[in-house]
């Protein structure tokens, strides 16, 4: 029991005795004498519980009664518990947790707006009950808060999160069953999980049976299908920003012909990403969930699709190219310098420069050289492919946004990425120059012998005649 309990059971203890000293006629009873142990004078019928209470040690009604009048309205329902327990307490002289706290429907209620509220948002609250609607307590009222917030902002995962936190009675509806229903009643397969059995050790590997995949095998031709250009090209952009989708490789806003041909690149991206993502057990989801949304979409085909595709949408924004492209995620690997190739171009370079070949010990430094740095040019050619490939996201990325707002460039510059002919090239010019910076003090030293040599047979010739 904390302070403000005890402080409350303080007062019910001190008001009982005020009214054994009543009844016992040492005093007479005036209201006026216990109204000061209350946030307000209490009315008749609050003092008649009182002494319904100190009389009978526990009743129903009065306990509500109380409740509603000593406990403050921004109280929650288990403080409102605990406080009028220790009041009643205090009036019976039994122990709190003996003491049952049914509060009334006026405090559902109560609770019911609350829970209403932050279901659908305080604006909506308002124009909901301006109307002289009343929130209902039920598993049912808040799941239809949730699908009307859901429909205001098309935000799928914020729908997902609150229906988790409510349990719909399964129904039944006459007919042939729906898409949604057919598919939450485990008659499709999925993208990514060929069979049955993988999708059975998908859930094992999980951990939960009622777990589904989102994205239904075929569903990839006509997701798109009557959307409108902006919001297909939208969804292209965030398909090539995670990867999915190449840059260049498609026209925004406008999805191909399927089945004339070459299937159409986005139309392919979307089944990557379908594959990609039913493969993940942090984007499936609850088939309970799912027959929620079926049921509070009236089993409408085109709304149930609706969610699919702002669930996707929501969901390939978490990804980037950079979990995706194996360019950028594999691990860069380097392979060493073949000997036969080193030897040869180290002792032509050596000739080239000295006339001769290379000692012994010579060779050895210059190919220890040679070798490192056909590793360091590997690996920056690696490196040049991998930001050469997240620039082309960001420049085409950019190029969108530029779209949608109306500046669009001319064209957009890209960062030169290494050719194998760069590497060549590159390490052909290097080993030049090492070899010369390294027997250029031979070189050197070679030139001035042949000066001398040159100036004495002058002197010499000059002397002669």
């Amino acid at each position: 029991m904390d302070r403000e309990e005890k402080r409350y059971q303080e007062i019910g203890f001190t008001v009982r005795t005020i009214m054994d000293a009543v009844k016992n006629g040492f005093i007479a009873f005036d209201k006026k004498i216990i109204e000061g142990f209350f946030p307000s004078p209490p009315p008749d019928e609050i003092v008649e519980s009182i002494l319904n209470l100190i009389e009978k040690g526990s009743e129903t009604k009065a306990i509500q009664a109380i409740a509603n009048f000593i406990v403050p309205d921004a109280a929650t329902r288990e403080r409102r518990k605990k406080i009028t327990s220790a009041f009643v307490s205090g009036l019976t002289g039994q122990e709190p947790d003996a003491i049952t706290v049914d509060l009334d429907e006026i405090d559902a209620y109560r609770e019911a707006d609350a829970a209403y509220a932050e279901a659908i948002g305080e604006r909506q609250y308002e124009l909901y009950t301006s109307k002289g609607r009343r929130p209902v307590v039920t598993e049912e009222g808040l799941a239809d808060a949730a699908w009307a917030k859901y429909k205001e902002t098309g935000d799928a995962e914020a729908l997902i999160d609150a229906l988790s936190r409510v349990e719909l009675k399964e129904f039944e509806t006459e007919g042939v069953p729906s898409f949604a229903q057919r598919y939450t009643s485990g008659q499709l397969q999925f993208y990514g999980l060929q069979d049955d059995l993988q999708l059975a050790n998908f859930r094992e590997a999980a951990g939960n049976q009622n777990l589904t995949p989102i994205f239904n095998f075929g569903i990839a031709s006509t997701f798109l299908a009557g959307m409108d250009a902006g919001r297909i090209a939208n969804v292209q952009d965030k398909l090539m920003r995670a990867g999915f989708l190449q840059p260049g490789s498609y026209v925004p806003g406008v999805v191909g012909a399927v089945g004339v041909g070459n299937e159409d690149n986005t139309i392919e991206a979307l089944e990557a990403s379908f594959s990609y993502f039913n493969t993940k057990p942090e984007y499936a989801l609850d088939v309970n969930d799912l027959r929620e949304i079926n049921e509070l979409s009236g089993g409408e085909e085109g709304v149930f699709l609706g969610f699919m595709r702002n669930y996707f949408e929501e969901i390939v924004e978490e990804v980037s190219i950079r979990d995706i492209n194996p360019i950028i995620t594999a691990p860069t690997l380097i392979a060493q310098a073949n000997p036969e190739f080193l030897k040869f171009n180290v002792n032509q370079t050596v000739r080239d420069t000295i006339g001769a070949n290379p000692s012994i010990r010579d060779y050895e430094v210059i190919y220890n050289w040679a070798s490192g740095e056909i590793e360091k040019l590997s690996a920056a050619y690696a490196e040049s492919q991998k930001v050469y490939e997240q620039a082309r996201v960001d420049v085409a990325a950019q190029a969108h946004q530029d779209r949608v707002a109306g500046t669009e460039e001319e064209y957009y510059l890209l960062p030169p990425a290494m050719s194998d002919d760069d590497v060549s090239a590159a390490f052909a010019t290097g080993l030049d120059e090492f070899v010369y910076n390294y027997f250029k003090p031979m070189l050197d030293q070679g030139k001035e012998d042949q000066a001398y040599q040159q100036g004495l047979g002058v002197a010499i010739a000059s002397l002669s005649k």
